[in-house]
């Protein structure tokens, strides 16, 4: 097998596993520092700027309004916010996390380790 062959598109059988050939990511669209790939299974590194559209959360170990730590929960008040979590980033450490966030009408939750302070990265949402 060659190497740095790009796979978008993995059959088994009659099953598509994983089509990406319709996919329109870009580095151009993606957070920068973010890994994904595009629609012909290149593995790209996003350099997109994502303060234009989104907001920065700043948060730390700390209490604060617009979020809580409960045992190593993050969880955010969104009650007066109308925003889409992305992202979170450690700020001590520099690493960017995918998040994988539990969404209600009034609170967002981050399950940590370990608390830690950080940068939560969120979508605007329309009205």
């Amino acid at each position: 097998m060659a190497n740095n062959i790009n796979i978008n598109k993995v059959v088994y059988g009659t099953s598509t596993l994983i089509d990406l050939t319709e996919d329109t990511i870009t580095p151009e669209t993606l957070a920068a520092g973010i890994t994904a790939h595009d629609a012909s299974g290149k593995k790209i590194v996003g350099i997109a700027n994502m303060n234009n559209g989104y907001n920065e959360i700043v948060f730390t170990s700390t209490n604060d309004t617009n979020y809580t730590w409960t045992d190593n929960n993050i969880i955010f008040d969104r009650t007066n916010l109308n925003y889409i979590p992305i992202y979170i980033k450690n700020n001590e450490t520099e690493e960017t996390i995918a998040a994988a966030f539990k969404i209600s009408t009034s609170t967002i939750t981050y399950a940590a380790d370990e608390k830690f302070s950080g940068t939560l990265y969120v979508l605007k949402k329309d009205n």
